[in-house]
């Protein structure tokens, strides 16, 4: 099955997804590298219930140009509107290796993702822990956030100009 935008439906697992960086208090340094916080990779609850995080299936993209580029339209949708700060990429392998445990460290599952269109090439990052009877979920949900944010890649920070509805919401 193909969806609007083309792609599968099946996001495969040498797909990469891009995870779009509009606030510069989600990006660190380590050794000399721009990395993403775990905070980058925190999900939110959607209209379900259901905690997930919004990534770009861009392996489609032919360079980081085109991957700012996806993340511009991404701030410019959202609302409010934000600016993209910088990017990091993962494969859906690395996510799918992610091993949701409990807190003594048994594993329960593992993360996943799987596309989520309108709007074209969006996909979320799935099962966060979410009600482990006696277990505190965003504790939970952080080590995840921070085993993806080991595993993705250093941080590409936006090199384009901003676009002028940009600029009139930075001033």
């Amino acid at each position: 099955m193909v969806l609007p935008s083309g792609l599968p439906a099946h996001v495969a697992d040498h797909e990469v997804l891009a995870r779009h960086i509009f606030d510069k208090k989600r990006v660190r340094t380590v050794d000399g590298k721009s990395v993403p916080k775990a905070q980058a990779f925190m999900p939110v609850q959607d209209e379900n219930g259901d905690w997930v995080l919004s990534v770009s299936r861009v392996s489609h993209c032919i360079d980081n140009e085109a991957i700012e580029r996806n993340g511009i339209s991404v701030g410019a949708a959202g609302n409010p509107q934000r600016v993209l700060f910088a990017f990091t990429t993962i494969t859906a392998a690395e996510i799918r290796a992610v091993p949701v445990t409990d807190s003594a460290g048994a594993t329960v599952g593992n993360m996943d993702v799987v596309p989520e269109e309108p709007p074209p090439c969006h996909a979320h990052i799935i099962k966060y822990p979410d009600i482990i009877p006696g277990e505190n979920p965003k504790e939970l949900q952080k080590d995840c956030a921070e085993d993806l944010s080991q595993r993705a890649t250093p941080v590409t920070f936006r090199r384009l100009p901003l676009e002028p509805w940009e600029e009139a919401i930075t001033q």
